[in-house]
């Protein structure tokens, strides 16, 4: 490879890293963005689970509270495990920099590849941070079950017809005869 050619490599990796900063940076700016968000629509929620339109059948609002609940901290232990897998593999990626003590080698090449550790580090900490997103997905869905109440109640999904001329209109579904 020609000296210039080295050069270009090195400027190459180099702009690569600020790039990886940028979107580091922008990321982690979205994911506390986020949380603050979350957080701030949590401390406000407007309840409103239509009281009198909706039906609790006890058996069914315990086991879809409890699946509800199991699902969220599920999905909150995803997201901080991944988020430690993602520290583990910058932990694992380190030292960044090649030690010029050490002998051997050296040159372009060393550079060039100590360039990828550094970007290949700040991308698992983006990495990170992007693993954290799902936390904040767990977040929005605490707030809505605290707003609708969902799993407490059955569901609506029961279609309504009107009998030739008659009121009122009855629920098709297995809680009612059809007509």
């Amino acid at each position: 490879m020609s000296f210039l050619g080295d050069i270009f490599n090195i400027l190459t990796g180099i702009g690569d890293i600020f790039n990886s900063v940028d979107t580091f940076v922008s990321d982690l700016e979205l994911l506390v963005s986020q949380v603050k968000g979350e957080i701030a629509a949590i401390k406000r929620f407007k309840q409103d689970p239509k009281w009198k339109t909706r039906v609790i059948n006890v058996p069914t609002a315990f086991k879809s509270t409890r699946d509800f609940v199991l699902s969220i901290v599920e999905e909150i232990h995803n997201a901080f495990n991944s988020l430690v897998q993602n520290l583990k593999a910058i932990k694992a990626n380190r030292p960044p920099i090649s030690d010029p003590r050490a002998g051997g080698g050296g040159g372009v090449g060393t550079i060039i590849s100590d360039i990828t550790r550094i970007k290949e580090t700040i991308q698992e900490c983006d990495n990170a941070v992007k693993a954290l997103s799902s936390f904040v997905q767990a977040l929005r869905e605490i707030r809505g079950e605290l707003e609708t109440f969902d799993t407490l109640f059955l569901g609506q999904g029961n279609l309504r017809k009107r009998l030739t001329g008659a009121k009122p209109f009855i629920r098709l579904g297995k809680l009612h005869p059809s007509a």
